[in-house]
């Protein structure tokens, strides 16, 4: 018999259940059941990656979301690590990261897919990693497709080496960063699907003095940070100049946008 071909009713039904699967793994989590953050990987890689052989249902949806990013602004003149959806808890059991869930950041920026999934989460100042990436090692490597024998030096460094540099007297750390980044990438996922549920009424209003852009971290030009020379303060020394012009930028405007009498600050091309 022919190959069958997924009709788009099939595509919507299985988004919906994805984002079903993803509620109920968060409830499991937010049990304390951390390891259901290999379920949440699992169940984002198949929303969301792509690979030569394969498009995410989100690509083939030909979806128009715009994504949450519970992330401040990256800072590439840092000189200590960076955990950009997490916060760092001191408790009786000792130091934890924790998922910045509730208000995380002072302003909030909602980004097209690329830029948020390809948005820096973390820098250990020897690597950076992205969104895309914590979920697609976790989903692959780490108990969703394969459980591997052994972890590539850069995920080690993170996960068992804590090249991150939090540590408590004993120089150790009590979970998983990579874990507690996935929560709340599932959150913001969640928040973005609610958003673009919320209202059909869609209105768009550039802001005009605001000058955004986002700079490339690696040659291949895919992770990347959100840069401002109107909204951030700082870039303005000769060497903070020098450090930036290092990155490959791609310009972006800023917007509001409103869904009905929602209105969140929109990052674009």
């Amino acid at each position: 018999m022919a190959k069958y071909t997924r009709k788009q009713k099939e595509l919507i039904e299985n988004w919906d259940s994805q984002i079903d699967f993803l509620k109920s793994s968060i409830e499991i989590f937010d049990k304390g059941k951390v390891m259901e953050a290999i379920r949440i990987a699992q169940t984002l890689r198949v929303m969301f990656h792509n690979t030569k052989k394969s498009h995410s249902i989100y690509e083939r949806l030909n979806n128009n979301i715009i994504f949450k990013s519970s992330s401040g602004l990256y800072s590439p003149f840092n000189l200590i690590s960076s955990w950009m959806l997490l916060s760092v808890e001191l408790s009786s059991d000792g130091i934890s990261y924790q998922p910045k869930l509730d208000n995380p950041v002072d302003r909030l920026f909602f980004y097209d897919f690329e830029d948020w999934w390809n948005q820096v989460i973390f820098d250990d100042k020897k690597n950076v990693f992205s969104r895309k990436d914590i979920v697609v090692y976790v989903a692959n490597k780490d108990g969703g497709a394969h459980f591997d024998d052994y972890i590539p030096e850069k995920y080690a460094n993170l996960i068992i080496y804590n090249s991150l540099g939090v540590s408590d007297m004993n120089g150790s750390i009590s979970n998983n960063p990579m874990y507690m980044a996935i929560r709340v990438i599932a959150q913001e996922v969640i928040d973005s699907v609610e958003l673009e549920n919320y209202s059909k009424e869609r209105k768009s209003v550039i802001i005009p003095r605001s000058s955004f852009e986002v700079r490339f971290l690696d040659e291949n030009e895919v992770v990347r940070f959100t840069w401002s020379s109107t909204d951030i303060q700082q870039g303005n020394s000769e060497d903070q100049k020098s450090i930036l012009s290092k990155f490959k930028l791609s310009k972006r405007k800023l917007f509001y946008k409103y869904f009905g009498d929602k209105k969140v600050e929109y990052i674009t091309k």
